[in-house]
């Protein structure tokens, strides 16, 4: 199997550095889109699923249902095991945990749900959560947390709180600057393009 990855140059030695596959199902997803959701599930694991013999030339957007299908029954998997409440979906988005724990698969799901549906105060209330955790566990400049102020801004931007999202965007920006003098430097390039290219595309979305 093939992959492509976020750097064009190849991958790095990051470890968060995600593979995307070469294949049917996934060619039509832009690295941006499939990096949460194949940093939640190793493509390895999407094997089973048969998703290039079932869904290769499948819509976008029934591509999306399934993909989300599939995270929900991962997500519900992984937190009952972390003593997290899942008596429903709403409970399983905003449950508050009851000890350390990793929230990087909270953090896939609220960008899956921002780039991919209309949940938006669901997204934000994931990435909120999410974002002081980041913050202490790689800093405030890698990418991890850039794509959750990117998240939070958004899901402000789309239901209308516009004060609250431009306050976000110009935090989102102070770290974009920080990328070129933290360990994810190889990414500052990168990052700088696009969080210029996804302003662009927020404000267009909504005009």
């Amino acid at each position: 199997m093939q992959f492509r990855y976020s750097n064009k140059s190849g991958p790095t030695d990051f470890p968060w550095e995600t593979a995307i596959p070469i294949s049917p199902f996934w060619d039509t997803w832009t690295y941006k889109d499939s990096y949460p959701i194949l940093t939640a599930i190793p493509a390895e694991e999407f094997q089973q699923y048969n998703l290039d013999e079932k869904y290769g030339s499948a819509p976008q957007q029934e591509k999306i249902e399934v993909v989300l299908k599939i995270l929900l029954e991962k997500l519900r998997y992984e937190e009952s095991k972390s003593d997290l409440y899942t008596t429903d979906f709403k409970q399983l988005l905003v449950a508050r945990r009851q000890g350390p724990t990793d929230l990087v698969p909270l953090k896939n799901l609220s960008e899956f749900l921002a780039q991919n549906t209309d949940r938006y105060a669901e997204s934000n209330a994931l990435a909120v959560q999410c974002l002081d955790w980041l913050d202490n566990k790689v800093g405030k400049s890698s990418p991890q947390s850039i794509g959750s102020c990117k998240t939070i801004a958004a899901t402000e931007w789309k239901q209308g709180n516009r004060e609250e999202a431009e306050k976000m965007i110009a935090e989102l920006f102070e770290r974009v600057e920080g990328v070129k003098t933290s360990k994810f430097a190889v990414y500052a390039d990168d990052e700088k393009e696009n969080a210029q290219k996804w302003l662009e595309d927020l404000k267009s979305s909504t005009e």
